[in-house]
Protein backbone atom coordinates (compact mmCIF):
# COMPACT_ATOMS: atom_id res chain seq x y z
CA UNK A 1 0.00 0.00 0.00
CA UNK A 2 1.25 3.60 -0.76
CA UNK A 3 2.09 6.04 1.74
CA UNK A 4 0.22 9.09 0.80
CA UNK A 5 0.99 12.78 2.07
CA UNK A 6 -1.28 15.99 1.46
CA UNK A 7 -0.48 18.88 1.33
CA UNK A 8 -0.20 21.27 4.68
CA UNK A 9 -2.59 23.86 4.74
CA UNK A 10 -1.11 25.50 7.86
CA UNK A 11 2.36 25.60 5.99
CA UNK A 12 1.26 27.82 2.65
CA UNK A 13 -0.01 29.87 5.18
CA UNK A 14 3.38 30.35 7.37
CA UNK A 15 5.26 30.35 3.56
CA UNK A 16 2.84 33.22 2.14
CA UNK A 17 3.18 35.11 5.34
CA UNK A 18 6.69 34.58 6.12
CA UNK A 19 7.30 36.10 2.07
CA UNK A 20 4.67 39.15 2.53
CA UNK A 21 6.15 40.03 6.01
CA UNK A 22 9.98 40.03 4.20
CA UNK A 23 8.86 41.84 1.60
CA UNK A 24 7.12 44.88 4.31
CA UNK A 25 10.18 44.69 5.67
CA UNK A 26 12.92 44.56 3.43
CA UNK A 27 15.04 42.15 5.03
CA UNK A 28 16.13 38.62 4.89
CA UNK A 29 14.07 36.59 7.60
CA UNK A 30 15.39 32.77 8.71
CA UNK A 31 12.13 30.41 9.34
CA UNK A 32 12.77 26.82 11.00
CA UNK A 33 10.57 24.39 9.65
CA UNK A 34 10.07 21.02 11.07
CA UNK A 35 7.53 18.82 8.88
CA UNK A 36 5.89 15.59 10.60
CA UNK A 37 7.91 12.73 8.99
CA UNK A 38 10.38 14.49 7.14
CA UNK A 39 13.90 16.28 8.15
CA UNK A 40 13.77 19.89 9.71
CA UNK A 41 14.93 22.70 7.66
CA UNK A 42 16.14 26.13 7.94
CA UNK A 43 14.83 28.27 5.04
CA UNK A 44 16.08 32.05 4.03
CA UNK A 45 13.33 33.86 2.73
CA UNK A 46 14.49 36.88 0.91
CA UNK A 47 12.49 39.92 0.41
CA UNK A 48 11.51 40.56 -3.36
CA UNK A 49 13.11 43.44 -4.91
CA UNK A 50 11.48 46.52 -4.83
CA UNK A 51 10.46 47.30 -8.65
CA UNK A 52 9.47 50.43 -10.19
CA UNK A 53 6.46 49.91 -12.47
CA UNK A 54 3.70 51.79 -14.05
CA UNK A 55 0.38 51.48 -12.49
CA UNK A 56 -2.02 50.62 -15.16
CA UNK A 57 -5.14 52.48 -13.66
CA UNK A 58 -3.94 55.56 -13.46
CA UNK A 59 -0.43 55.79 -15.27
CA UNK A 60 1.63 56.70 -11.94
CA UNK A 61 5.01 54.83 -10.17
CA UNK A 62 4.32 52.34 -7.72
CA UNK A 63 7.21 50.53 -5.94
CA UNK A 64 7.39 46.42 -4.64
CA UNK A 65 7.67 47.05 -0.89
CA UNK A 66 7.02 49.46 1.33
CA UNK A 67 7.94 50.26 4.82
CA UNK A 68 5.38 52.56 5.73
CA UNK A 69 3.05 49.55 5.34
CA UNK A 70 1.81 46.99 7.88
CA UNK A 71 0.88 43.64 7.40
CA UNK A 72 -2.87 43.14 7.28
CA UNK A 73 -3.78 40.05 9.19
CA UNK A 74 -7.68 40.26 8.35
CA UNK A 75 -7.03 40.36 4.77
CA UNK A 76 -4.49 37.91 4.63
CA UNK A 77 -7.38 35.47 6.80
CA UNK A 78 -9.76 36.17 4.24
CA UNK A 79 -7.76 35.63 1.10
CA UNK A 80 -6.33 32.21 2.51
CA UNK A 81 -10.32 31.16 3.80
CA UNK A 82 -11.32 31.93 0.16
CA UNK A 83 -7.87 29.60 -1.42
CA UNK A 84 -8.14 26.87 0.87
CA UNK A 85 -12.24 26.13 -0.60
CA UNK A 86 -12.37 22.48 -1.87
CA UNK A 87 -13.62 23.95 -4.76
CA UNK A 88 -11.18 26.38 -5.36
CA UNK A 89 -8.28 24.03 -4.66
CA UNK A 90 -9.79 20.67 -4.62
CA UNK A 91 -5.46 19.32 -4.62
CA UNK A 92 -5.64 20.54 -1.08
CA UNK A 93 -8.30 17.67 0.06
CA UNK A 94 -6.36 14.56 -2.08
CA UNK A 95 -3.97 12.26 -1.01
CA UNK A 96 -0.22 12.99 -3.00
CA UNK A 97 1.98 9.82 -4.25
CA UNK A 98 5.30 11.63 -2.86
CA UNK A 99 6.12 15.05 -0.84
CA UNK A 100 7.40 16.18 -3.82
CA UNK A 101 4.73 16.59 -5.09
CA UNK A 102 2.71 17.87 -2.32
CA UNK A 103 5.12 20.42 -2.12
CA UNK A 104 4.90 21.57 -5.26
CA UNK A 105 0.82 22.22 -4.99
CA UNK A 106 1.80 24.02 -1.28
CA UNK A 107 4.20 26.23 -3.55
CA UNK A 108 2.35 27.05 -5.96
CA UNK A 109 -1.17 28.12 -3.72
CA UNK A 110 1.60 30.18 -1.15
CA UNK A 111 2.38 31.81 -4.18
CA UNK A 112 -1.33 32.72 -5.22
CA UNK A 113 -1.60 33.81 -2.01
CA UNK A 114 0.99 36.37 -1.80
CA UNK A 115 0.33 37.84 -5.45
CA UNK A 116 -3.34 38.16 -4.68
CA UNK A 117 -2.47 39.72 -1.31
CA UNK A 118 -0.33 42.17 -3.33
CA UNK A 119 -2.86 42.89 -5.87
CA UNK A 120 -5.58 43.93 -3.30
CA UNK A 121 -3.13 45.54 -0.96
CA UNK A 122 -1.88 47.88 -4.13
CA UNK A 123 -5.40 48.39 -5.39
CA UNK A 124 -6.33 49.81 -1.55
CA UNK A 125 -3.75 52.73 -2.36
CA UNK A 126 -5.18 53.91 -5.59
CA UNK A 127 -6.28 57.12 -5.74
CA UNK A 128 -9.97 55.96 -7.05
CA UNK A 129 -10.17 53.53 -4.14
CA UNK A 130 -9.10 56.07 -1.71
CA UNK A 131 -12.30 58.26 -2.87
CA UNK A 132 -14.41 55.91 -3.31
CA UNK A 133 -13.76 55.01 0.66
CA UNK A 134 -13.83 58.79 1.51
CA UNK A 135 -17.37 58.35 -0.01
CA UNK A 136 -18.51 55.67 1.97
Amino acid sequence: MANHVYPVRSFIKFKAKSQLIADLNGQVMTSFVQRQGAEHSTELITPEEAETTPHPDDGALTTGASTDQMFDEGLFQEIATIAFCSEHHPELYQPCLSQVVATEIEDRVATELIETYKRIKHRQGSALVQSLNALL
